[in-house]
């Protein structure tokens, strides 16, 4: 990307961490934080271009809009990131619960890397973690991610 300049440290370092998926039997988080405005998205933008062959069976991008007045339903973006995947309607389960185990069905055995912008916690990640080692997870967020499946802070 041409109009993308400096972060080269954070480039390096997500893309070295990332590349590990596979690796180490659990899926690399990656979470970038920080005020609005600095360019966590089009970082995590950059990066997931750069990664797109280490990932050969696609990437998944959702905005969850966490820190805006109407955060993203868990249950819907489960929801809609299965049917990205080609899973039909009929056989989409009603509960977040079904959907986040149908999703990481979907994903077992394939390198995918998922990229999650805008969260406002550990609770819209979570049930968007692929269960597949070979899959990596990088989120953006302005607040400091804690808990869960304890992501790498960059």
């Amino acid at each position: 990307m041409s109009d993308f300049t400096g972060r080269a440290a954070e480039v390096e370092e997500l893309s070295r961490y990332l590349r590990t998926a596979g690796e180490s039997g659990r899926v690399p988080i990656a979470s970038i934080s920080g005020p609005p405005g600095v360019g966590k998205s089009a970082l995590a933008h950059q990066v997931a271009h750069l990664l797109r062959p280490h990932f050969p069976d696609g990437q998944i991008y959702v905005h969850l809009a966490g820190m805006s007045d109407r955060p993203r339903g868990i249950t819907d973006v489960l929801g809609e990131v299965l049917a990205a995947l080609g899973v039909e309607l009929g056989h989409v389960p009603a509960t977040a619960t079904g959907r986040t185990a149908l999703y990481r069905s979907v994903l077992a055995g394939r390198k995918v890397l998922v990229v999650l912008d805008d969260v406002s916690g550990m609770h819209q990640v979570d049930p968007l973690l692929p269960g597949t080692p070979g899959c990596a997870v990088m989120v953006t967020s302005r607040t400091h991610l804690v808990g869960g499946a304890g992501p790498r802070i960059v």
